[in-house]
């Protein structure tokens, strides 16, 4: 059976992205409870953010279905930021959709500097409690 192994990994039928999504899915999110005891709070508290954290992995997941590379920075922000950003809304704790978007203003701040300090602004408003987004708009704000 392992001897099979490569040709499921390099198999031309099924994407290796519509793979993990399937798998992600038959697999589910992990519940918080078996991580955390439900007695107190913290453990209540912990659990909750362990589930936006794996709901926000998720969506991340999907957004970058049917993505390429060589996009324009534009358009590629135009795919990418709505589903990214209620990724960085589900989960404060889920870095992998946050800084891509900050890499994204950046090099849009030198192509498009009003986009660049809109999506910003919508990344600050997304997750308040992470400064990078606040510091790199004032870094980038015209003097």
């Amino acid at each position: 059976m392992s001897f099979e192994a490569p040709r499921f990994a390099y198999d031309d039928g099924e994407p290796a992205q519509e793979r993990l999504l399937a798998l992600v899915d038959a697999f589910g999110t992990p519940s918080g409870t078996a991580l955390f005891g439900a007695a107190d709070v913290d453990s209540l508290d912990a659990a909750a953010r362990m589930a936006a954290y794996f709901e926000a992995r998720n969506l991340f997941l999907r957004s970058g279905v049917g993505v390429g590379p060589g996009r324009d920075i534009r358009e590629l922000v135009g795919r990418l930021r709505a589903p990214l950003l209620a990724a960085v809304r589900t989960s404060r704790d889920f870095s992998a959709a946050y800084n891509p978007l900050l890499s994204m203003a950046y090099r849009l701040s030198q192509v498009d500097p009003t986009m660049a300090g809109s999506l910003l602004h919508d990344l600050e408003i997304a997750n308040p409690a992470r400064p990078e987004a606040r510091e790199m708009r004032r870094r980038l704000a015209p003097r």
